[in-house]
């Protein structure tokens, strides 16, 4: 895949302001925010996921944020497939965007290409399914004759029923010959955000106690009720299994906060270890506190090349 211009990817580990210095930058260089991130593309659990605020939702695009209920399940190699076909559609629309997010897998896989037959699981046809009542039957059409044009010749644009079986047959086969499907290193250029340790614990520990009282319990609560199978996704994600120990009157408030924060500090760890072996060429930039993520525009624009 070719572009125009190298994508800005913004990484670092949970913490550091990779959201807020996207928001910021993307309002200065008006583009989209493309999330890469395996909790907050779920509905329902913005707290929990620390989705941006509505607020940067309605003055900035932001894609892959609460867009799947549950309790479907989501995967990176869903992702790649989903995220690539929207970068196609909106630089086809002459839009430009900018990634960001600390999931490391999702995002290698998304710029070094993830294994087709990855994406033989249950949640193709579902995924299929709405993204053709999104698209439409033409541009779904359009989509399916870019991945298999010889197959796309056969059906009619209008027959939304054989597209998305094509579609499904595309994603699910075992036996895709063409090549993996990349972003590739070529077309992007990494900003990485970082923080001293002690600064960056303290920052965990506000966002922490913040998410504690804004949402997280009822956040949790809804999950329970809900039912949500014990082996889905989003109870990976650090919050909720440890709220749910407090609603269960297993630990005491202060001992669902402690471990909430240990384990973040340590996923904070491994992240800032992923980012320093899996991409080379990454500019880093130092954060020193979230009120200033706005002084670092001008450092971006000019790892970017844009004039001031």
């Amino acid at each position: 895949m070719i572009f125009s211009y190298k994508i800005p990817v913004l990484i670092g580990a949970t913490g550091t302001g990779k959201s807020a210095l996207a928001y910021e930058l993307s309002q200065r260089l008006n583009t989209h925010i493309v999330s890469v991130d395996a909790f907050q593309i779920y509905k329902g659990v913005e707290i929990g996921t620390g989705q941006p605020p509505l607020l940067w939702k309605e003055k900035v695009s932001h894609h892959f944020i609460a867009s799947v209920s549950l309790p479907e399940n989501w995967s990176a190699g869903l992702f790649v497939s989903q995220a690539l076909h929207r970068i196609r559609q909106l630089q086809q629309q002459n839009q430009k965007v900018i990634l960001v997010g600390g999931a490391g897998f999702y995002l290698k896989s998304l710029i070094e290409g993830v294994d087709p037959t990855s994406l033989s699981n249950s949640n193709i046809r579902y995924w299929i399914h709405q993204e053709v009542l999104r698209l439409g039957s033409s541009r779904a059409h359009d989509w399916l004759r870019a991945l298999n044009q010889t197959t796309a010749l056969k059906i009619h644009p209008n027959d939304a029923y054989r597209i998305s079986r094509a579609l499904e047959k595309y994603f699910g086969s075992t036996s895709i010959q063409e090549p993996v499907e990349k972003l590739g290193s070529e077309n992007v250029i990494f900003i990485g955000l970082k923080k001293k340790q002690k600064q960056l614990d303290l920052d965990i520990k506000d966002r922490i106690l913040w998410m504690w009282k804004n949402g997280l319990i009822l956040e949790t609560q809804n999950l329970i009720n809900s039912n949500i199978p014990r082996d889905h996704m989003i109870w990976k994600a650090i919050g909720y299994r440890e709220t749910e120990m407090y609603l269960k009157r297993e630990i005491n408030e202060a001992e669902a906060l402690n471990l909430i924060y240990t384990r973040t500090h340590q996923y904070s760890k491994r992240q800032q270890t992923w980012f320093r072996h899996q991409h080379s060429a990454i500019n880093w930039l130092d954060v020193p506190s979230q009120e200033n993520v706005k002084d670092l525009i001008p450092f971006v624009l000019k790892i970017l090349g844009v004039k001031t």
